[in-house]
C-alpha cells in the first residue's frame, strides 16, 4: 500500500482481524463473534505470538483487536513491533478498565483507539468499519 492511501474494503469477509487476549472466555467468545459477522480471525493469546504470526508473514491483519493487560508483553512493544513489520496495520485496544495514561501512551506508539469492555458486537464491528475506512500510516515507529 502506499503512504496515504485509504485501504476501504467493501465487506466484513474482506477484513482480517488478529485478536489478541490472554482470557480464554473473552478470546473465544469475542473470535465466535467476530467470525458469526464474516471477519476472517486469526485468535491468539499472547502478543507474541500475534508478532510472529505478522512478521513472518503468517497473517495479514487489517485490523489488530488487542487486550490492553495481556500478560506476556507491555501492549506498547506490541504495537510497535506490530507497526514496525506492517505499518499500515490499525490497531484497536481493548480493556476492562476506563482509558487512562497508559492506554494514552499506547495510543502514542501507534493504536488507533480504544474501547471500553464491555461492548456490543454492533459497536465492535462499528469500531473496525472505522478502521478499515481510515488512511493508512505507512511510517515505520522509530
Amino acid at each position: 500500500m502506499n503512504e496515504g492511501h485509504v485501504n476501504s474494503v467493501d465487506t466484513q469477509g474482506d477484513v482480517a482481524v488478529l485478536l489478541i487476549d490472554d482470557e480464554p472466555l473473552v478470546l473465544s467468545t469475542l473470535g465466535r463473534i467476530l467470525r458469526q459477522s464474516g471477519y476472517r480471525v486469526i485468535a491468539v493469546p499472547t502478543g507474541a505470538e500475534a508478532v510472529r504470526l505478522v512478521k513472518e508473514k503468517c497473517f495479514q491483519p487489517d485490523v489488530v483487536l488487542l487486550d490492553m493487560t495481556i500478560g506476556d508483553l507491555p501492549a506498547d512493544t506490541i504495537v510497535a513491533e506490530l507497526k514496525q513489520a506492517e505499518p499500515s496495520i490499525r490497531v484497536l485496544l481493548i480493556s476492562g478498565y476506563p482509558l487512562d495514561d497508559g492506554a494514552t501512551e499506547v495510543i502514542d506508539v501507534g493504536a488507533h483507539g480504544y474501547l471500553q469492555k464491555p461492548f456490543s458486537p454492533d459497536t465492535l464491528q462499528q469500531r473496525i468499519r472505522e478502521l478499515c475506512h481510515q488512511p493508512c500510516t505507512e511510517k515505520k515507529p522509530q
